[in-house]
Order: structure tokens, then sequence, then C-alpha cells
């Protein structure tokens, strides 16, 4: 099984120093903030850094078609195309604050120009978090254009030592929809077990400032054994599925196009995300196995 550091270095996840800068079409850096403190300059040591923490992002609106999304002015954190449900992972210097931008894809190579305008198109999104040591955050772009769009921001549960049954963590990016319930379908066409602890989950109040963000803390609700189907909807007993995930059999080592597919060797903790939908049910749910072992956070 490749380790989950062999395929976050595939990311360039593990850089310390913010790289390169210049405008696009000549426009000026816009910021001279943390974490670097000088808008950008390549190579100048991201000085107070202490370990890594792990930064999550999911496009959870359904507005906005694909997005590139920034962390501080690196391509080193980047992710160039995330569609709709989509997901990036991203270990980050740990104890700075970090700017969070995300453009449309079409943008153009825009993070040297985070938080600013590239190519006269300003982000759809900014703001900036601060991390923790060894601490997991989920950055998710939720809610319909013209009303909820904006960054939303979680804390998630750490394992420093890994759970001895699967269970779930809960995120409502859902602030169109309102209130969520999650459950699942223990086999194919079983009935629906609503998840204890995840029966209503609301949404943040609001989305982050452009300057900074006020984590929720995520929820969590054990599972008996990995079920067939992951469901969200309105909160009820029994929860009437809106939004449906199966879950796909285990693979020997982690699969990238199937992010909630269960690792053999690693206990099942998935992230189940509610999400806004355009469609007529107005709800759906992304779910990612989160990675258990080979990190304690």
């Amino acid at each position: 099984m490749r380790s989950l550091l062999a395929r976050l270095a595939v990311l360039g996840a593990f850089a310390v120093s913010v790289s390169a800068c210049g405008g696009g079409s000549a426009t000026s850096l816009p910021v001279a903030g943390p974490p670097n403190n000088n808008g950008g300059t390549v190579s100048i040591y991201q000085s107070g850094a202490n370990g890594t923490a792990l930064v999550r992002f999911v496009q959870g609106s359904p507005d906005v078609g694909s997005v590139l999304f920034c962390i501080d002015q690196s391509s080193a954190y980047s992710a160039p195309s995330v569609a709709y449900k989509g997901t990036a992972l991203f270990a980050v210097p740990g104890t700075l604050s970090h700017v969070i931008s995300v453009y449309a894809a079409s943008a153009g190579p825009a993070c040297a120009s985070a938080p600013g305008k590239i190519n006269g198109t300003a982000p759809i999104a900014t703001t900036m978090i601060t991390t923790t040591l060894s601490t997991r955050t989920l950055v998710a772009l939720g809610g319909r254009a013209g009303s909820t769009l904006g960054l939303y921001v979680w804390t998630a549960p750490t394992f420093p030592v890994a759970p001895s049954a699967p269970q779930a963590i809960g995120y409502n990016d859902a602030p169109t929809f309102g209130a969520v319930g999650f459950g699942y379908q223990a086999t194919a066409g079983a009935a629906v077990t609503t998840i204890a602890g995840l029966a209503s989950v609301n949404p943040p109040a609001k989305p982050a400032t452009t300057t900074s963000a006020t984590p929720t803390a995520a929820v969590t609700g054990a599972l008996p054994a990995i079920p067939a189907t992951f469901v969200d909807g309105k909160p009820a007993t029994p929860i009437v599925p809106l939004g449906t995930y199966t879950v796909p059999a285990a693979l020997a080592s982690p699969s990238t196009s199937a992010p909630g597919t269960p690792v053999i060797g690693q206990v099942y903790v998935p992230d189940l995300i509610a999400v806004d939908s355009a469609a007529a049910a107005k709800l759906d749910i992304v779910v990612i196995a989160e990675p258990t072992t080979g990190y304690g956070f």
C-alpha cells in the first residue's frame, strides 16, 4: 500500500517556503501579510512554523463549476481544477496563518496573485485560517451563488491512536438547504439507519470573512461496520434519502478516483459532507475516507 506520506509528497504538500510571485496581467500583489509578510517574495522562510497541519478542500457549490484552490501564494499548495463534489488534501506548515483563495478554474494560474485578481478575474471567495500543530482543517466552498456562496471552515477529529471501529464524521456544507441528517444502509436495499450523533447537523451560521474564519467543530457518530450506502436528507426518523453514496469495495491501495473507498489495513473513518444541489432534491453528499494511520492527526 502506498503510504500517505508518498501521496502527499506527490502533491508538493511538504514545502515550508512559499514559492513564486508576480501578479497576473501586471496586477501587483495585493497583500503583505501572513504567512511570509512580504507579499510573496521567492524563498522567504516562514518563521514560526512548527511541524505540519492537514488542510482538506471540498468544492461543495453546484453553481460555480470547477475551481482553482490556492493556499497562500504558492503553486505547491494548489489544486488547479477541483470539480463540484471534488476534494484535495494538503499538509501545510503548522502554527501559521494561511490565505485561502478559490478562483474559477478558467481564471489562469492565479495562486501567485492570490487573493487578488488574475487576468482581471477576482476570486470566488477568500479567507484566512490559522493552523495548529498536528490538526486537521476542512475548508469547503459551499452554498448557492447570490445568497449563501462562500467558504466554510471546520476543525476535524485527530487520530493519535487509530479508532478501534468505524466511525463517521459529519459536516453540513449545505447552508441553503439547512439542517441535515445522515444515515446509512447496512446492505443494498436495506432500511436506512440514522447515525447516532448525526441525526440533525446544522450548517455554520455564516461563511468565513475575507480576513478570518471561525471554525465549526465537526461531529462524529459510531458505525457498526462499513455500510453499503451513505445517505443524507432532512432530519427525520428514518431519514428520507436526498443524497446517496454507494461505498466501493475496499482496495489494497488508496484510490484517488473514489475518495470514499475503504483502504485495507485502515479503520474506516469517512467524512460525510452534505452539500447543496442544483437538482430538485436540493441536497447531495460527498464521502471521503480519512487516513487514520500514517498520520496521527
